[in-house]
């Protein structure tokens, strides 16, 4: 009953949100603020076992909504072997429909194949054989490219797995060829180094050696070997030895066509360097690298959904701590950025990239950085914004889309998703403020606090049982 009246003040809250992001112009929330570009995430992880997995399609719906990401899609980490792992047909039986989801194929399989022989004089001769194959599998499962592959990979923490092999290894080779003939991209961790150094002091405690090998010739010649190919290098602006520097991608990317990058945002925090934008603004030398090539760069936010049952002293609870920070870092980043570069590197390089639809908008439910919330509406504030108008949202109780219209004779019309029927009940507002709605036969009372979300026509309604957000729309609006 309680939570009924609370999502009656919800919708109240949203109301007034709505109102007010009508007001404001799609070109000034789409043209001058990066938060509203909807961003594609290509490089996001689910963790755990495959039964974990719809549990992770819920942390990241979640994180989606409340950033503005439209679409996500989901890769396995570069395994080493097949324990405790899942791949590309795991992710398309649990991605398969949604239009907010892709995913990637090979971090679970083709990768642990790529690692299991340093010399390939020891690997069985039918191995390679069974890469292509599996590589096919993953363009007929539907992915959208094939990754997280790994050439060279740090160990940022113990328990977290140090890789190598060349990034022209045989297998990454084949690979180019299958991307070429295909047009997925490969998804490629490899981090920086110019030259064979000693592993530095803050990583020595590790999973690593005693040194890090050069990796850019093997990558130069991996680069050279298809130009049809696409190669996404993997975690641009956040570089834990100090090599990937701008300078670098940008003179690679002078010379190889067929090389993109994502960007892992992060704030002028923690171990890693050569970051794309600080807390008093954008990089220059990142800067002029974006725009010389504003169409190779897309969005990698490297976010881990981690499992409930993982224990939290488990050593990949660390992976999972810093979604949200990353997410505001990466709205406050491409705010920054020229509207049509943000744009691009938003979402509009990734749907050309990896081959994706346009998807739909979605406007994120918290507010730029730096932009506080709104205070509860007052008892005025609640009959100004909700009569003559209609709220949407999903019920909290069973996730229902509900379309809800206050008239002026303190009705309150519901409309259901997917129902012609329209439910005929009575809104108020009680002595502490709150929008109360009845429902049900007996038509109890649910009442909620209405207060504005940090993005436009958007409300926050609650009480002490439910917390979620709805829309505005003018006038009486129900779907079809």
């Amino acid at each position: 009953m309680r939570d009924t009246r609370r999502m009656k003040l919800i919708f109240a809250g949203c109301l007034a949100a709505g109102l007010a992001a009508i007001h404001a112009t799609e070109a000034a929330a789409d043209g001058q603020k990066g938060h509203n570009h909807g961003i594609i995430d290509v490089h996001t992880h689910p963790v755990g076992k495959h039964q974990s997995l719809p549990h992770s399609l819920m942390s990241a719906l979640k994180l989606m909504n409340r950033f503005g990401v439209r679409r996500m899609i989901l890769s396995s980490p570069p395994k080493t072997d097949g324990k405790n792992t899942f791949d590309f047909k795991h992710l398309k039986a649990v991605v398969g429909g949604k239009k907010r989801f892709a995913f990637l194929g090979g971090g679970g399989s083709l990768n642990p194949m790529l690692q299991r022989h340093e010399n390939l004089a020891d690997a069985p001769a039918d191995l390679a054989l069974e890469f292509d194959r599996t590589a096919q599998a993953i363009v007929n499962a539907g992915a959208a490219g094939f990754g997280e592959m790994a050439s060279l990979h740090i160990s940022l923490f113990r328990g977290h797995k140090y890789e190598f092999q060349p990034a022209d290894h045989p297998y990454l080779r084949s690979l180019a060829d299958i991307s070429a003939r295909t047009g997925l991209p490969i998804d490629l961790h490899m981090d920086t180094v110019e030259s064979e150094i000693e592993v530095p002091r803050n990583l020595q405690n590790n999973d690593n050696p005693a040194f890090f090998p050069e990796t850019l010739a093997a990558f130069e010649r991996l680069l050279k070997h298809n130009p049809k190919s696409k190669i996404v290098w993997a975690h641009a602006g956040s570089d834990p030895i100090g090599e990937m520097t701008a300078e670098l991608i940008g003179g690679l990317m002078d010379r190889y066509e067929n090389l993109y990058a994502s960007l892992r945002i992060k704030r002028s925090s923690g171990r890693m360097q050569n970051l794309v934008f600080y807390d008093d603004g954008l990089d220059g030398d990142w800067l002029e690298v974006l725009k010389r090539h504003p169409d190779r760069f897309v969005i990698g936010t490297d976010t881990f959904f981690i499992p409930p049952k993982v224990p939290e002293d488990h050593p990949l609870r660390i992976l999972g701590t810093h979604n949200e920070e990353t997410l505001e870092a990466t709205v406050a980043f491409l705010s920054l950025l020229p509207p049509d570069l943000a744009r691009k590197i938003a979402h509009e390089n990734a749907i050309r990239i990896y081959n994706l639809g346009p998807g739909k908008p979605i406007r994120p439910k918290t507010a730029p950085i730096g932009q506080k919330r709104g205070k509860f509406l007052s008892k005025a504030d609640i009959r100004r914004v909700i009569i003559g108008n209609t709220l949407n949202f999903a019920a909290p109780s069973n996730g229902k889309i509900l379309h809800v219209y206050f008239a002026d004779d303190g009705s309150a019309i519901i409309g259901r998703a997917g129902k012609s029927k329209k439910i005929k009940k009575k809104w108020s507002i009680n002595k502490k403020g709150m929008l109360c709605r009845t429902y049900g036969k007996k038509n109890k009372k649910q009442c909620t606090r209405v207060k504005p979300a940090s993005a436009p026509g958007k409300f926050t309604l609650f009480n002490k049982k439910v917390n979620y957000e709805a829309t505005l729309h003018q006038g009486a609006k129900f779907p079809n």
